[in-house]
């Protein structure tokens, strides 16, 4: 089977990315669960949002060709760059981007299973303040995976569950970019579900 991972930095995590086939953070993990009889992709781009995955779908899907297994978590930059940049996307404007993505995916394979990951936000102080928009977007996307997609993983209350009785640090040092064990949670999420899909073939 083939797997892609598409998304941002959390995604990337420092991939060596003149290999498609290089794999890193919750990315290693969701391979090691699934095994090596599986050809990986990670197109994790440090910085992207849902627009830079869409404009740069073709060169990515002439690498890969036609997935089995597609993989999206993107959404925690549209927000950011808003921050940071100036860049303002707002929650349509995001959903219909990642509804773009999606739509392009069927078209290239229609059997091609589908795995949206929620973006999530973890309660650093210095990002507090991002956690209205962030969830006016999931929403959205919410209602563009019910429409679209084989699974939706609902990150951002995953996590909130578990800070509930551990310190969030333990999760991410910066409320976005996820520790070694916040990878470890989001891999064995992320490979019951695509594990669900390959029981199925």
């Amino acid at each position: 089977m083939k797997i892609v991972f598409q998304g941002d930095s959390i995604t990337d995590a420092g991939r060596d990315r003149s290999d498609a086939h290089n794999l890193a953070g919750y990315t290693t993990y969701v391979a090691e669960a699934l095994g090596s009889e599986n050809e990986y992709f990670n197109f994790g781009i440090s910085g992207d949002r849902a627009e830079d995955v869409l404009n740069r779908f073709d060169a990515d899907f002439a690498v890969c060709g036609k997935p089995d297994v597609f993989t999206l978590l993107i959404g925690i930059n549209d927000v950011w760059r808003n921050h940071d940049s100036n860049l303002y996307t707002s929650p349509e404007k995001y959903c219909e981007n990642v509804k773009q993505i999606l739509k392009r995916v069927k078209e290239v394979n229609p059997d091609c299973k589908i795995v949206v990951l929620e973006p999530f936000l973890l309660p650093a102080p210095d990002k507090a303040h991002w956690a209205g928009e962030l969830g006016a977007m999931i929403a959205k996307l919410r209602l563009v995976a019910a429409e679209y997609a084989d699974a939706y993983v609902p990150f951002d209350g995953i996590f909130a569950k578990e800070y509930v009785s551990e310190d969030w640090t333990e999760y991410s040092s910066d409320g976005v970019h996820p520790t070694d064990k916040g990878n470890r949670l989001m891999a064995m999420f992320i490979a019951a579900e695509i594990g669900l899909m390959l029981d199925e073939e």
